[in-house]
Formats: C-alpha cells, sequence, structure tokens
C-alpha cells in the first residue's frame, strides 16, 4: 500500500514538473524578455487604413456622459424634437405614442412638455401631458433607497434586514414580542 502511494506521488510530481517546463517553453518572451527603447516612427509615405465598420448606436449611459455639444445630444435634442411635434398631432393614437416615447426619456424634456400643455386646448391631452410629467419627476428607487438609508441614518437607527423570513428555516428573523 505504501509504495503504490509513494509511487503515485512522484509520478504525480514528475508530471507537475514536466507541465511547468513545457508551459515555459511555449511562452518564450521576445528579445529575451527586454521591451525596445523606442518606437520608430512612421515614414512619410506612411498611409492609414480608415474602418469600414458602420458605427454602432450608443447606449443610454454613453448620452448621459458625453458633452452637451455633440453629435449624441444633437441626436437626442431631435428625437424629443419628434416627441414635442407628434404630442401637437391631432390625432390621439399619435399623441398618445408620443407621451408614451416621452415618459421613457430623462428630466430634461419635462419643459418643452410643460410648453405644449400650456398650449393645449384639449383637457384630456393636457392631463395626459401632465400626468406625464409627474410620472417623469417620480424619484428613481436608488433616490428613494438611498434618502430612506439617509433619514435612518440621521434618527440613529440601523438598517432593516434584507429578509424578514430566514429561507432556510422559515421563521422570521426578528420574534414578536410576546404578550403577557
Amino acid at each position: 500500500m505504501r509504495t503504490k502511494v509513494v509511487l503515485s506521488a512522484v509520478l504525480l510530481g514528475c508530471g507537475v514538473i514536466g507541465l511547468a517546463t513545457w508551459l515555459n517553453r511555449a511562452v518564450i518572451p521576445i528579445n529575451n524578455g527586454a521591451l525596445p527603447e523606442t518606437i520608430p516612427a512612421p515614414s512619410k509615405g506612411f498611409i492609414t487604413q480608415k474602418s469600414t465598420r458602420p458605427p454602432q448606436a450608443p447606449s443610454r449611459m454613453d448620452r448621459l456622459a458625453i458633452p452637451e455639444k455633440s453629435a449624441l445630444s444633437l441626436a437626442v435634442r431631435s428625437e424629443c424634437d419628434r416627441i414635442i411635434a407628434e404630442l401637437q398631432s391631432p390625432e390621439e393614437s399619435v399623441w398618445r405614442g408620443a407621451l408614451e416615447q416621452a415618459k421613457q426619456q430623462d428630466r430634461p424634456i419635462i419643459a418643452r412638455l410643460r410648453q405644449v400643455a400650456d398650449q393645449t386646448e384639449d383637457p384630456a391631452q393636457k392631463a395626459a401631458i401632465l400626468d406625464a410629467i409627474d410620472f417623469i419627476n417620480l424619484p428613481s428607487i436608488t433616490d428613494y433607497v438611498a434618502g430612506q438609508k439617509a433619514m435612518r441614518a440621521a434618527e440613529g437607527l440601523p438598517d432593516p434586514p434584507a429578509s424578514l423570513t430566514n429561507r432556510w428555516t422559515g421563521k422570521p428573523f426578528i420574534q414578536p414580542p410576546a404578550s403577557h
């Protein structure tokens, strides 16, 4: 029994050493690991090839991080202009669709929605626009949770547990006080 353990340990050790040697030879650094001191500059006749890939549509996060006078912010403004133009349509299905799109926009569209609401004579459309403004003005869940956490911290209260029930036992974390 003892010889089998010793023999397997020796074979395993030889395998590890052989693998390490093979990996060391497979990854041979160029110039013996030395970095070049300078990178040669391209000659005067150097021609760069332009990318042929079509530009990708930016994500919502890209839109928030780009400066005000960029081409993307102009695209966002033109989308807002299109939404505002559709809100002034006499067809109810068109302006209701525009309101749904306006609800997906960021808060800067609110000022333009207020202008449209002031100019609108139809009371149902005006009420729908004001409801959309109220919806856009709702705080996000992260703002709400941060406010609740700050309020509890100001009062000296600890954060509540993530769950009131232990998912393994099914029993509540906090036992109700015993009644006398």
